[in-house]
């Protein structure tokens, strides 16, 4: 028996009414990819994030038949280099039902169709060097792997030990 047709996958920009949605898409994708205990998830402040002339953050968001099946997580960015507009990509994230449909690659090339729309030059993002299926799908749409750098994180701990007063 032949597996049914994928639904047709239509990608549009989400706005603050999407707030539970992308908040769903979040939790699931920190469950599958183990990250659950890192959750702080608070719906006033994504959004918040999402909302007004110019938002923190802004969310792409993939649907099937009425019912999100993915999202692209971005924030604008500047590439100090070229002293033009970026777009760094903070997440992307397909349901597992909607996977190897093409949806990714969809979210990827809408999020590009933003990034020339803002005169952005780059989109730029990060990858787990153990997730294989993504690194392959980003090197199938033609995103050059690079090596030569290090992703350098300072966390809520961090940043406070750092921005204390007394230190110099």
């Amino acid at each position: 028996m032949d597996a049914p047709a994928p639904a047709e996958t239509t990608i549009r920009l989400a706005d603050p009414a999407d707030t539970d949605t992308v908040l769903s898409l979040i939790r699931e994708k920190a469950e599958n990819d183990g990250s659950s205990a890192m959750l702080d998830l608070d719906h006033g402040r994504l959004r918040s994030a999402l909302s007004g002339p110019s938002p923190a953050v802004a969310a792409l968001l993939a649907e099937q038949d009425g019912s999100a099946v993915g999202v692209a997580i971005f924030l604008r960015a500047f590439s100090t280099y070229l002293t033009r507009p970026a777009l760094w990509l903070e997440d992307l994230f397909v349901r597992d039902t909607s996977r190897r449909q093409g949806v990714g690659s969809m979210l990827v090339a809408e999020l590009c169709r933003v990034a020339r729309a803002e005169g952005a030059v780059r989109v730029d993002w990060a990858v787990r060097v153990t997730n294989e299926r993504a690194i392959e799908l980003y090197a199938s749409l033609g995103a050059e792997l690079r090596d030569d750098f290090t992703l350098c994180r300072l966390d809520a701990g961090g940043v406070a030990a750092l921005a204390r007063p007394d230190r110099s």
